[in-house]
């Protein structure tokens, strides 16, 4: 038996499907597609014009749950951003002393389950043995960010390639040792958060892939 109604109002007329935002909110997705058969699910695209006058485009796009799948099992990829705020050089596990510049870093790493306690585990900096590469460069930067992308690909080495593309400079054997990618930490001397080809970068291995 159906308990309400729930309706999406999407302010993008040519929409052809909906479905909700896994990667920022995994919990909602989640929860949103259990109870979907007890709720009248309703998305509706609006075009709108300069005026803030609106109609309605489409009354009846339909729901897409097929990419909540990986958000249930929790498994995917992640990027990892770090702030480094001086030079140091840090001793990281079997790869010896590096020198790592002041600036940010963009990890690519990935859990083919618990996702999100892998994330939660590299953003807390302390009460933790320090085991993967990333975990010695965490102890020493000043700021995380974790960017989770809920997939059933393996799609990290694809990523740390695409992070090389728009001009990371790999830190070199950094993440690989099970990989023949060249690095999957590389440096960026200004907030990449903040540039044009990441936020591409993101929304592609995010929604595009869809």
């Amino acid at each position: 038996e159906t308990e309400g109604h729930v309706i999406f109002m999407l302010h993008h007329p040519d929409t052809l499907r909906f479905t909700p935002n896994i990667h920022t909110d995994q919990e909602f997705s989640v929860a949103l597609k259990r109870l979907s058969r007890r709720l009248h699910l309703h998305a509706v695209s609006l075009d709108c014009n300069i005026n803030g006058i609106c109609r309605v485009a489409s009354p009846d796009i339909p729901f897409d749950f097929g990419p909540v799948r990986s958000a249930e099992e929790d498994r995917g990829a992640y990027m990892l951003v770090l702030f480094l705020k001086e030079a140091a050089v840090i001793k990281v596990g079997a790869l010896g002393e590096i020198a790592f510049a002041p600036g940010y870093y963009v990890y690519a790493g990935s859990a083919k389950a618990h996702l999100k306690s892998r994330i939660s585990r590299h953003l807390r900096k302390k009460s933790k043995r320090l085991h993967w590469h990333i975990d010695y460069l965490r102890a020493y930067a000043a700021e995380a960010k974790a960017l989770p992308i809920f997939t059933g690909e393996d799609i990290e080495c694809e990523i740390a390639a695409s992070l090389q593309r728009i001009g990371g400079i790999p830190v070199k054997n950094f993440g690989s040792s099970d990989c023949s990618c060249a690095s999957h930490l590389f440096h960026f001397s200004v907030n990449p958060l903040s540039s044009a080809s990441f936020q591409e970068l993101l929304l592609r291995f995010r929604h595009a892939r869809i």
